[in-house]
């Protein structure tokens, strides 16, 4: 270790504060930020200018984290209160059409049948319709308990990730091994 360094332990002894209201925007934050760089060595040239840096970064990062991991609570509770899923299916025919059924001559025979002609004839042409038409559907199916679990470790490894990452936000305020 240098001659002139402060490990962050040292800085908390020393009466260093952590940006606690900004790590209380996820549960037990604070501890673990103690617990990870306790050993590192701060990165500034006085206790003032990491306490301005660490605030400063705690108020740009903290509150991203927390809406990310409130989105993977809320998914959790989802799958812990409701264990079905939802399906939508929408089927979409092509079109329809009526076989011209309205194709067809009206002849009006005469009350003479010894001469061929009609008295009077009609023609209607046939009505084919194009209509192209949908069905939507909803499925809902019971989540398998081995879903269930899969699902919730699914969640809590991505809290795992998102807690890790924001922690490794705060790696540059602190000295690199080199």
């Amino acid at each position: 270790m240098a001659k002139y360094t402060e490990l962050f332990a040292e800085y908390l002894d020393n009466g260093g504060a952590l940006p606690s209201a900004s790590f209380a925007l996820i549960d037990g934050f604070e501890d673990l930020f103690k617990e990870r760089f306790c050993g590192c060595e701060i990165g500034f040239e006085t206790e003032a200018l990491f306490a301005i840096k660490l605030n400063l970064k705690a108020q740009l990062v903290m509150p991203v984290y927390a809406d990310r991991l409130a989105i993977v609570a809320a998914q959790m509770l989802g799958v812990k209160q409701s264990p079905a899923k939802v399906r939508y299916e929408v089927r979409e025919y092509g079109q329809r059409h009526s076989e011209n059924s309205t194709d067809g001559t009206n002849t009006d025979l005469p009350y003479d049948a010894t001469t061929a002609t009609p008295s009077s004839t009609s023609h209607m042409d046939g009505d084919a319709t194009n209509d192209a038409y949908t069905d939507n559907m909803t499925f809902t199916d019971e989540l398998s308990i081995d879903e269930r679990l899969r699902l919730i470790d699914a969640l809590n490894k991505k809290a795992f990730v998102l807690v890790s990452q924001c922690l490794e936000e705060f790696s540059t305020l602190f000295m690199g091994i080199y």
